[in-house]
């Protein structure tokens, strides 16, 4: 997980996204590492609470421009591709 940091104590997971050079913006291999670690989270019946901050001057800034725009299908097809993979990780969650 190269832009996750990840931490549980007292059956709580922090999740901080070090990513500060891009303010935090996903790309697809970050959203994919975070869902996963979401899914993960989420099975272990040990973790009663996540908290996600996100190192340096913001949270995060959505999806990374720069990597959309050189997608080799276009940007919009990037960004359908993260906000697909962020709604299966919320839908796998959920059930």
């Amino acid at each position: 997980m190269k832009y996750l940091n990840v931490n549980t104590e007292n059956s709580i997971t922090k999740i901080i996204l070090n990513r500060p050079e891009k303010f935090n913006s996903f790309d697809l291999d970050f959203i994919s590492d975070m869902a996963g670690l979401l899914i993960s989270c989420a099975m272990d019946s040990s973790i009663e609470g996540i908290i996600i901050s996100g190192n340096g001057r913001a949270f995060c800034a959505g999806g990374d421009l720069e990597w959309a725009a050189r997608h080799k299908n276009g940007a919009a097809c990037a960004f359908h591709e993260l906000s697909s993979r962020f709604h299966q990780c919320v839908t796998e969650i959920s059930s």
